[in-house]
């Protein structure tokens, strides 16, 4: 997503420090200005979505540089936040009447500015699509790098619209239905419903197109917006953290056959399933999609079958892939170890899937945890 631009007008240069790396750290461009005169040569240059400007200023005060941008019809609509050491209802009320959007009393907490402005900008955006659709609107279009999914639902749920968000990305589609504001549905190829939605939360290229209108679909989606997001974004932080500990998604691994039949009693029969998608040809990103299991749980477990030496990267350039290679499953391992090295009768594999007393001394059993994906998917 393109980052929103914000002036910062203060003539305090630890205020301007300060709230710099706040915003900075929150997503935003800032541009600092120390007076209004030099604010109004930096609108010049280039009209930001948001001013955050101290009402006691040298030069043009917070209050002239207002009125100037009001004179300004393409300056008019530029959302104001005052920062003021007045604390007066006077002031208050002649900030309203300067049509300034929010007035802040200094000291300010960094964590409650920084909440204003997010539902101001979230806010302007809702009246936006608002105004859209009185004026007999009802489809718009962009892309991702300059508004994200979060963003859209999120503006979705301020201004309480109905209708459908399409996107599409590295040529993958996605449909989200929202109703009353509320996401309500979504499918993305096998994935339906929560999982639909947390997957397009990791696209941050393509195109996205709306359509308002009333939508036949049922509420297959039961959180609230913001609950499903929250999830959503904390599992993008989790998703971010592991692609840090692997290859490219697009990279190809295979089966360390070798290691696995050496240590086949440690590997869960639930593994078969994701062993068997590492068949040369698949890239990382294509074993998530065709995996039984939840996007996490299948990196997480890739990630450990990876850092054990059991998942290798594919040296031969993929054209040269051997389409006919078959990837044995895990009961056709099995039946290559000799009876004596087998697990006995009458062991039951538990947790990992080994029964006790099969590992070489210092052996310790693969730990993995898969959660079932497929009620998220068709």
């Amino acid at each position: 997503m393109a980052k929103l631009s914000v002036l910062l007008v203060d003539a305090d240069p630890r205020s301007v420090r300060v709230l710099e790396v706040s915003l900075r750290s929150a997503g935003f461009v800032v541009t600092p200005a120390s007076d209004g005169l030099d604010a109004l040569a930096k609108l010049e240059v280039s009209p930001p979505a948001l001013v955050i400007s101290d009402t006691r200023l040298p030069n043009l005060d917070g209050y002239a540089l207002v009125r100037r941008m009001k004179e300004r019809p393409e300056w008019a609509t530029i959302p104001v936040v005052f920062l003021s050491s007045q604390r007066s209802i006077e002031d208050k009320i002649r900030c309203l009447e300067l049509g300034v959007e929010d007035y802040l009393t200094k000291p300010i907490l960094v964590r409650d500015l920084l909440a204003r402005v997010n539902l101001l900008l979230a806010r302007r955006t809702a009246e936006s699509l608002a105004n859209r659709g009185a004026s007999g609107r009802t489809r718009f279009s962009g892309t991702l790098e300059d508004m994200a999914v979060i963003d859209l639902l999120q503006t979705f749920e301020v201004s309480r619209k109905t209708g459908v968000l399409l996107l599409t990305h590295d040529e993958q589609g996605a449909k989200i239905f929202f109703r009353d504001g509320k996401v309500i549905d979504a499918e993305l190829g096998k994935l339906r419903g929560e999982e639909a939605v947390y997957r397009t939360l990791l696209w941050t290229s393509g195109q996205f197109e709306v359509h308002f209108g009333a939508i036949p679909n049922e509420d297959i989606i039961e959180s609230s917006t913001q609950g499903l997001l929250m999830e959503g974004m904390r599992r993008v932080d989790e998703w971010t953290r592991l692609l840090e500990q692997l290859p490219p998604l697009a990279t190809v691994f295979e089966v360390d056959h070798a290691l696995l039949l050496e240590r086949l009693n440690e590997i869960p029969d639930e593994l078969n399933g994701i062993l068997r998608l590492f068949d040369g040809r698949r890239t990382l990103m294509q074993v998530v999609d065709a995996s039984p299991f939840e996007d996490l749980s299948t990196l997480t477990t890739i990630s450990k079958l990876y850092f054990e030496g059991l998942l290798t990267i594919r040296e031969v350039p993929l054209g040269e892939a051997d389409t006919n290679s078959v990837v044995p499953s895990l009961d056709d391992l099995h039946s290559l170890i000799p009876e004596s090295q087998g697990v006995e009768a009458g062991h039951d594999r538990v947790g990992v899937g080994l029964a006790e007393g099969h590992l070489a001394d210092g052996q310790e059993p693969l730990e993995v945890e898969l959660r079932d994906g497929r009620q998220g998917r068709q």
